[in-house]
Parts: C-alpha cells; structure tokens; sequence
C-alpha cells in the first residue's frame, strides 16, 4: 500500500481572515506578555544569607523524601532552583527582593 499526499495535505492553507484572526489575539495580549516577561525574568533576588536557609530546606525535604521512601523528596528541585540561581520565584511574586547588589 502506498500513501500518497499532496501538498495541501502536508502545508495547511491560511486565509487572510484566519491571520488577521490570530494576529488580533498577539496585539491584544502584547502588553501583557511583555509585563510578565519584565515581572518574572530571573534577576537575582535571594541574598547569600537566603541562599543558604533554601539550602537546608533542600537537603531536609530531600532528606525527609529519602527517609520516607516518597516521591515527595522530588519537592526538593524547587528550592534547589532557587539556592544555584539565586532567583526566587516566590519572592518574584511576593515582590521580595534580599540581595544587598540590587539595593
């Protein structure tokens, strides 16, 4: 058996309606697109102080999670984030900001 298609199968077809369509909803939420990439971009806001009180809740989730035999010592990769990155996505939405550089 052989499958043939053509290439209106492969490319679909756009009707000028259908871009104007889509390209209404990119203008719309523009400015709120580029509010939440300027709000949520990782700039450094946990201090080193900070840094390690999030290491020490890793280790004891990660710890709790091993001694437990659960998944739930995966919960760990969260703070884990934050204490290499040194951005927090808590204190993002909290507006918390503890690195002395940014002050």
């Amino acid at each position: 058996m052989i499958l043939v298609m053509s290439r209106a199968d492969l490319c679909p077809t756009f009707t000028y309606a259908s871009i104007l369509y889509y390209a209404h909803y990119l203008i719309a939420y523009r400015q709120t697109l580029i509010h939440l990439w300027k709000g949520f971009c990782m700039k450094v806001n946990v201090g080193s102080d900070d840094k390690i009180a999030w290491f020490i809740v890793t280790f004891i989730i990660a710890a709790l999670g091993f001694i437990n035999d659960s998944w739930w010592g995966l919960l760990a990769v969260i703070p884990f984030f934050t204490v290499v990155t040194g951005w927090s996505p808590l204190y993002s939405l909290l507006r918390i900001d503890t690195c002395p550089m940014n002050k």
